[in-house]
């Protein structure tokens, strides 16, 4: 399933675009799950990138995109460390994180990012 999702972006036809897509569907299919986060009109794309995974491709996904887990962790942690906050419950060995971010240098979204890296995940 994973194929058919990813066979738009080899319409572009770059060598190096076809290595990148190689390179990340074996990461995803390496992956017991995705996590996504963003940050404003970013954390919609990263939502709406989790449901399609989810549904079109029929890979596990996570995002924090409950309005009250929000409010939870935005009330009871830095704003800055929300999402690694989140993280340090919800990751697991063999998640793939992957960040949606327009400008990318969203702090909250870095700072998860960060402790992914550190617990070894990619």
């Amino acid at each position: 399933m994973i194929d058919n999702y990813l066979r738009g972006a080899l319409l572009l036809g770059s060598t190096k675009i076809r290595n990148q897509h190689d390179e990340v569907k074996q990461l995803i299919k390496s992956s017991a799950r995705l996590i996504f986060v963003g940050c404003g009109g970013s954390f919609s794309g990263a939502q709406h990138c989790s449901h399609d995974y989810l549904k079109m491709a029929g890979i596990k996904t996570l995002s924090p995109d409950s309005p009250s887990l929000l409010t939870c962790i935005f009330n009871d942690f830095p704003r800055e460390e929300a999402f690694r906050e989140w993280a340090k419950v919800q990751r697991e060995p063999d998640d793939l994180l992957i960040v949606i971010s327009s400008s990318g240098e969203s702090d909250v979204t870095i700072n998860c990012a960060k402790y992914f890296k550190l617990m070894g995940n990619k």
